[in-house]
C-alpha cells in the first residue's frame, strides 16, 4: 500500500529503510530481535522466500520506474535486489 501512496502523492522519489530482508536461502529471520525477549517471533520463511522477496523488490522498482519515481534503499545491508542503488542515510 505504501508504494501506492507514494504514486499517488505525486512523490518523484522513496528511500526505503528498514527493508534488510534476510540472505538467500535463510530460513530464519532476525527481524531486529536482537537479545530481547519478544513473545511472537517471525515464523521460519519458506525455503524460496527470501529470494522470491528480492525478485519482488525489482518488481517494485520497475513498478515505480514506469511511473516515473525512483527508488532507493538506505541501507547498504540491504538483500533487497542489487539493481536498487543504495544509499546511506
Amino acid at each position: 500500500i505504501v508504494f501506492y501512496l507514494v504514486k499517488h502523492l505525486g512523490c518523484q522519489s522513496v528511500t526505503t529503510i528498514g527493508w534488510d530482508l534476510e540472505e538467500p536461502g535463510e530460513i530464519k529471520s532476525t527481524h531486529f530481535y536482537g537479545e530481547r525477549h519478544v513473545i511472537n517471533k517471525a515464523a521460519p520463511m519458506e525455503a524460496s522466500e527470501a529470494e522470491d522477496n528480492i525478485s519482488a523488490s525489482l518488481m517494485i522498482k520497475d513498478w515505480l520506474n514506469d511511473n516515473n519515481i525512483d527508488m532507493f534503499i538506505g541501507s547498504e545491508r540491504s538483500h533487497a535486489h542489487s539493481k536498487i542503488e543504495r544509499r546511506s542515510l
